[in-house]
């Protein structure tokens, strides 16, 4: 039900769902209460409450680490969600530093995976962005870029939406 309501932009509803399933995920000892932490985190991330997404992405993480390692895939992606939200919060250096230990990881798993790597990529591009380290940032785009075409995602497109959001933080900033 919380995921529905997330579709509805019922955020309010979406949560107290997210939060009845918790605990009865947690009463009957069942995992997928880690979902729920993600579930919360979409939530909070769409209200623009960067704390409490970061708070629930953390719970989801350190679960992760426990279950299956640090550097599996989805742990790997709950990092990658911090430095978003940390960059989305105006922390530019806890936004490096998650996006960090994010490629640490990535380059830890046995096969690293191009997909990742991009995503990685794409933040590091948003952060430099938004620290006005334009070199920097068209570096990670060309890497971006490079990254799209191997994988066969559509690299104009991933292109456009990087710039856009870039476009958008140098207008916040007077920079435009």
């Amino acid at each position: 039900l919380s995921e529905c309501m997330i579709k509805m932009r019922d955020f309010d509803a979406a949560a107290r769902y997210a939060f009845a399933a918790k605990d009865i995920y947690k009463e009957i000892g069942d995992p997928r209460e880690n979902q729920v932490f993600v579930m919360l985190s979409i939530i909070y991330a769409e209200k623009s409450q960067w704390d409490k997404a970061i708070e629930y992405t953390t719970f989801f993480y350190r679960n992760l680490v426990g279950l299956y390692g640090p550097n599996s895939r989805m742990a790997c992606g709950a990092l990658g969600n911090l430095a978003q939200f940390y960059l989305s919060k105006g922390d530019i250096e806890k936004a490096r530093e998650f996006n960090q230990k994010a490629r640490q990881a990535v380059q830890n798993m046995d096969t690293p995976p191009l997909i990742e790597e991009l995503t990685l990529s794409k933040v590091d591009a948003m952060i430099a962005g938004k620290a006005g380290e334009v070199e920097k940032m068209n570096a990670f785009l060309e890497d971006c870029y490079q990254k799209a075409k191997v994988i066969g995602e559509d690299p104009m497109s991933m292109m456009v939406e990087t710039h856009v959001r870039l476009s958008y933080t140098f207008y916040e900033k007077g920079d435009f």
